[in-house]
């Protein structure tokens, strides 16, 4: 297994956790999820707009 870190404002990680947590998913298998979609559709699974 590989290791990704990244940086991200205490309260969106916060927020992120707690949706995981009620979606019954870690932050972890959630984030490995989206990184396997991108890589499986060769796309982002929405639309980018504006500032992030």
């Amino acid at each position: 297994m590989a290791t990704i870190c990244t940086r991200i404002d205490e309260d969106t990680k916060k927020q992120f956790q707690e949706f995981c947590k009620s979606a019954g998913i870690s932050a972890s298998a959630a984030i490995t999820i989206f990184i396997k979609s991108v890589v499986r559709e060769n796309k982002l699974p929405f639309e980018v707009k504006g500032d992030i």
